[in-house]
């Protein structure tokens, strides 16, 4: 009776460990987004010849098929706005921004660029 009471007692151990070891796996996320930022390369959901190259020092590279413009930025994340000026050009944008994971929607007035990391 005690070598049965044994054996199920090493059976009932086998299996607890054995669900113990395989329920604790890595369910962390490999990628931590950080969306108080905006650097890093942004292609456009509707057409992937127009990219934001934005730069951490403040500046950037706007791509379209008819070529390049340099840019500096300036983003408030707390204010979710964006100011972009070109390089040798007078033209300055204010963007209203809404970040979401890898998805960045850049707004002014009726013009809308919905922007995918990749």
């Amino acid at each position: 009776m005690k070598t049965k009471f044994t054996y199920l007692l090493m059976i009932v151990m086998t299996m607890a460990m054995s669900l113990a070891f395989t329920s604790c796996g890595d369910d962390d996320d490999d990628k931590v987004i950080d969306e108080s930022t905006i650097t890093g390369l942004w292609y456009d959901t509707t057409d992937d010849t127009v990219s934001f190259d934005f730069k951490a020092d403040g500046t950037g590279v706007f791509t379209t098929n008819s070529g390049t413009q340099n840019f500096k930025y300036t983003y408030s994340s707390s204010e979710k706005t964006l100011k972009l000026w070109y390089v040798d050009s007078t033209k300055v944008q204010n963007f209203t921004v809404q970040r979401t994971g890898n998805t960045l929607m850049l707004t002014q007035g009726s013009s809308v660029y919905v922007l995918e990391k990749k």
